[in-house]
């Protein structure tokens, strides 16, 4: 399936703009100014990887849906590789020193998380970062959509189960954030997603990852 960068029903809107503000802000803190290699999995065409390439960062998107990686490879960006795979099939000679996961995790349903996180760790070198970002199963917003029926066969889990994986596949935690305190849909282009976003951060709401709709969690292989 295709999550188009430029598609006003996916990440084209204010809440797209939202989201890839917030993740962009939160990958950066664990990136350093020099270009480092990154793996991007799940990357679609391009969302977070263009502008981590804008860097000076080399990308390297691994992607199953062969039109994403279509659409990002036409772009010819001097500091992105498309790789039209899914994650487990993934070999490479190269190793990386950032994994990033972000909004993908929830669509491999058919793989245990330790394995995953397994996989990511075979790809780093031995102090690189990951860096995962999806929906937090133990937040409220969570648990008020099971109640009303209103939830998707995802592949997530809770702040603290997501820790828990990264543990068991070698990786120490680093840091959390929470994120997405919206009452919006996650395709709206209201006005008012920019209001609720600045209360988000005046209220401090990052520092709620347990609680948040969206944790966004940095780990490092032990």
């Amino acid at each position: 399936m295709l999550y188009d960068k430029n598609d006003p029903k996916t990440y084209n809107n204010e809440m797209g703009r939202y989201k890839t503000v917030r993740q962009l802000a939160f990958i950066r803190r664990f990136l350093p100014d020099e270009g480092v290699r990154i793996v991007d999995i799940g990357g679609g065409n391009g969302r977070l990887a263009v502008p981590l390439a804008d860097l000076g960062h080399k990308v390297t998107v691994v992607d199953e849906c062969r039109l994403a990686t279509d659409l990002l490879s036409k772009e010819n960006h001097p500091n992105i590789m498309c790789i039209h795979s899914d994650i487990l099939s993934y070999h490479t000679s190269a190793s990386f020193e950032v994994a990033i996961a972000v909004d993908c995790l929830k669509h491999m349903t058919e793989i245990r998380m330790t394995t995953l996180f397994s996989k990511v760790a075979d790809l780093l070198l031995s102090n690189g970062v990951f860096i995962l970002i999806d929906i937090n199963t133990g937040s409220w917003h969570y648990r008020f959509k099971r109640v009303i029926k209103r939830i998707c066969r995802y592949n997530i889990a809770s702040h603290s189960c997501y820790i828990s994986a990264l543990q068991q596949s070698r990786f120490e935690w680093l840091q959390s954030c929470g994120s997405n305190w919206m009452p919006f849909t996650c395709n709206s282009n209201s006005r008012l997603v920019k209001v609720f976003a600045v209360l988000e951060s005046l209220l401090m709401l990052d520092r709620w990852p347990n609680q948040s709709p969206w944790v966004m969690i940095a780990s490092r292989m032990s």
